[in-house]
């Protein structure tokens, strides 16, 4: 009977306070699904695709894809409680986007125009805003910006990102 009591305050001592350091950090977890998703990104070694092999921006996007590329462009600029994806901004893609946008007769073709001309100027003061307005055509639910990343915040997110 001591073995078995001795064996039940072990597994209490082991699940109050050993357990909660090792298995429930969401940070740990969080840090090692993005290191993952990074590696995977750098093993893929893409230019402009998705990371399933798709390319995802050439000069036939949809309506669809242009909302998608500017959303997951914009994660790189904004602070969100969750984003899920994320494209690195080069100049290239900016340039791609407003050249489809410039050529469609999309539905919210004025929005993305503005949204676009103003980061190929380089001015993403409104990326929070860009990207609330995008997530909203997307029926967004969770990871609505709340403001925008310091330069030492989109560094980090760079740096772990891509």
């Amino acid at each position: 009977m001591a073995i078995f009591s001795l064996s039940i305050v072990l597994s209490a001592l082991v699940y109050t306070f050993i357990a909660p350091v090792y298995f429930s950090d969401e940070t740990i977890q969080h840090k090692i699904v993005k290191q993952v998703q990074k590696e995977e990104r750098q093993r893929a070694n893409r230019k402009v695709s998705s990371p399933n092999g798709e390319e995802l921006f050439n000069e036939e996007m949809t309506d669809a894809q242009v909302k998608k590329a500017i959303h997951l462009l914009s994660h790189q600029k904004v602070k969100a409680v969750e984003k899920w994806g994320a494209e690195e901004i080069t100049q290239e893609k900016i340039d791609l986007l407003l050249q489809v946008v410039e050529g469609s007769s999309f539905y919210n073709r004025d929005l993305y125009l503005r949204i676009l001309t103003a980061w190929a100027k380089g001015d993403f003061s409104r990326a929070d805003l860009d990207h609330n307005a995008v997530w909203e055509l997307q029926e967004g639910t969770v990871g609505r910006a709340t403001g925008l990343l310091t330069a030492e915040e989109e560094k980090l997110f760079i740096e772990e990102n891509f």
